[in-house]
């Protein structure tokens, strides 16, 4: 079975881009099956380690990206709490 996580990343390769709430309308709507909502927190929170990760890599790479990385850090947790509370509570 793929994973919610390898399915976002296979449709943003064949198809483009797609914004991450698109994504879990989608999964919301049913149009991916059944999805529970603790299978939706689970991807968001891979999906924020990953964000995460990117963060800190650009951050290494620039001052000027280390100057502001512990903001976006808290405003990426705080898009991804918010996307939870929206989209994987049932």
């Amino acid at each position: 079975m793929e994973r919610l996580e390898e399915k976002y990343w296979r449709i943003f390769q064949e198809e483009g881009p797609i914004d991450l709430e698109d994504y879990l309308r989608q999964l919301k709507a049913g149009e991916h099956g059944e999805i529970s909502a603790k299978e939706i927190n689970d991807f968001l929170d891979d999906m924020l380690q990953t964000m995460l990760g990117n963060i800190q890599l650009k951050a290494s790479e620039a001052p000027h990206y280390e100057a502001m990385r512990e903001q976006v850090e808290q405003e990426t947790v705080a898009r991804i709490e918010r996307l939870k509370t929206l989209y994987g509570a049932d």
